[in-house]
């Protein structure tokens, strides 16, 4: 069985995506052993959903998006090359051009505000977009005019077997000095549960250092894993 150590951030993702995730999510924060929230502003809840996030004590961060609804087409996992096809279209279309994307987000912030009465405690996007270096520019400015002080980014790269790690590898590198300029906090090390073929690697996580995994509860495997860790 994982021991929760000091040095490892637990994250769940995509609260508001759908009803499983959200009863999912709910359960593992009443434990007392995750440690950050990640809520689509723009996603299903309702306020007793709400009440209960907020009565956890789990810090709560906007997990911003490039939609301002959630895809009923979606798959809950979904090939890597589709996506970023799909992105570099709609992004050289102009249809998600960064001056749109700082509008969109800048409203889903306030949206999460409205909902849970206070600012996110952090920022983070669906799928990582925001590490995209146009798209980071905008996320430093809004996390500075929101005056949010934590940031999902990982102050040093996380080298695994996965496209998804090494694209986002090559965008740090671009985005690391603009990050240390900021001000912002984030931990030394981000990594995702689905970059993982096996989640008992968590383990050989360095022990000096501060490391942020993301979990996404909506999936059965993660779920099992995270039950079984709590117990």
């Amino acid at each position: 069985m994982l021991t929760k150590q000091k040095n490892i951030i637990f994250s769940l993702d995509d609260f508001g995506i759908s009803p499983k995730a959200n009863e999912n999510i709910l359960q593992l924060s009443q434990t007392g052993k995750m440690d950050r929230v990640s809520v689509m502003p723009h996603g299903r809840m309702n306020e007793a959903e709400v009440a209960k996030l907020l009565a956890s004590g789990v810090k709560l961060d906007v997990h911003v998006d490039l939609r301002n609804d959630i895809d009923p087409n979606r798959k809950i996992k979904d090939g890597v090359i589709k996506r970023v096809i799909i992105f570099m279209v709609d992004y050289f279309s102009g249809k998600i051009s960064p001056a749109a994307m700082e509008k969109q987000w800048d409203g889903q912030i306030r949206d999460f505000q409205k909902i849970f009465g206070k600012l996110p405690d952090g920022m983070s996007s669906h799928q990582h977009v925001h590490f995209f270096p146009p798209y980071f520019k905008v996320i430093l400015a809004l996390a500075k005019k929101h005056k949010i002080n934590y940031l999902r980014f990982g102050k040093e790269a996380y080298h695994q077997n996965s496209l998804v790690c090494l694209i986002l590898n090559w965008f740090r590198r671009i985005d690391v000095k603009a990050f240390s300029r900021s001000g912002l906090v984030s931990s030394d090390v981000m990594l995702s549960s689905d970059w993982l073929d096996d989640f008992n690697r968590i383990r050989q996580l360095p022990q000096n250092k501060e490391n942020e995994i993301i979990f996404h509860p909506e999936r059965d495997e993660e779920m099992i894993f995270l039950e079984r860790f709590i117990k």
